[in-house]
């Protein structure tokens, strides 16, 4: 077993946590799913109304800006969710493609997110239905759901759902594991200059619709299988930093992304050069030094 499952052997499940790192906005007017199309990575259709999604946005060089959750409400509204501290800046960006269309972006009620870990279906059914956003994350030992809910409604919610014997309230960082576990990527944007084809977000990329911000890197490296790095496991003993680069023999080989210290040691994920996988990659996981 490696130090990825000794770790989520000591967090009990089922069980849910609850954070409130997230603000959902209204994108209110006639043209915000053409513009949504327009900017981002995915095909944003009426035809997915209701349905919750995940859109890119990037810049003109392909990195990513933002991962937006969203849903289609009407074809003059899409909700969408944003963390916290990526607001400003994601925001600052989306505006700064507005040509013509008459579009307004409203702070709608306070929301939750609400994380939940290997808890039988017929609570997720009864979490969906009120849930404004859900999704699914899967890997090995891990079934994790995501639910984003409006603060008012989780307190009868949790108490008809989630308070019984067998399911467990964790902290945030036991959380935080198990989401580095799925390789469920919280982007941060003061991360930069990444690229969603690194971090394997291909289910968030049409690559048969039009022109968007960045599209033309992202077929580029798509069509011609030129990603360079690959999204990875890393451990450390000592301190790391997200987005700090990893070297190795006074060799950069790759970036950190995210993290958490748990017991001692740094768990996280990261992008390393394809070319050093073989070299430091051990069971899908690096060991710094």
């Amino acid at each position: 077993m490696n130090p990825i499952e000794e770790i989520l052997k000591e967090i009990p499940t089922p069980s849910f946590s609850v954070d409130k790192s997230t603000i959902m906005y209204r994108m209110e007017g006639k043209q915000s799913i053409d513009f949504l199309d327009r900017i981002s990575t995915n095909k944003i259709s009426e035809k997915s109304k209701n349905i919750s999604s995940k859109t890119i946005i990037t810049d003109n060089k392909g990195s990513i800006v933002d991962v937006l959750s969203y849903s289609i409400i009407n074809e003059n509204q899409i909700n969408f969710v944003i963390k916290k501290n990526n607001v400003k800046k994601t925001l600052n960006h989306i505006r700064n493609f507005i040509i013509l269309e008459d579009i307004d972006f409203i702070v709608d009620q306070p929301i939750l997110r609400l994380s939940t870990f290997n808890i039988d279906d017929f609570k997720i059914q009864k979490l969906q239905k009120q849930s404004l956003l859900s999704f699914k994350y899967e890997k090995d030992l891990i079934n994790s759901r995501e639910f984003f809910i409006y603060d008012n409604d989780f307190e009868k919610l949790s108490i008809n759902v989630l308070q019984d014997n067998k399911t467990h309230k964790i902290s945030n960082k036991e959380a935080n594991l198990i989401d580095l576990y799925t390789k469920k990527i919280k982007f941060d944007n003061k991360v930069s200059k990444i690229n969603p084809l690194e971090c394997g977000l291909y289910e968030y990329i049409s690559f048969d619709k039009g022109c968007y911000i960045g599209q033309e890197v992202i077929a580029r490296l798509h069509n011609y299988e030129k990603i360079s790095r690959k999204l990875t496991y890393f451990i450390s003993e000592n301190p790391v930093k997200k987005n700090e680069n990893i070297k190795i023999n006074n060799k950069s080989v790759g970036k950190i992304l995210d993290f958490e210290y748990y017991k001692e040691f740094f768990f996280g994920i990261s992008l390393i050069k394809t070319k050093a996988l073989d070299n430091f990659v051990n069971n899908g996981l690096i060991y710094l030094p």
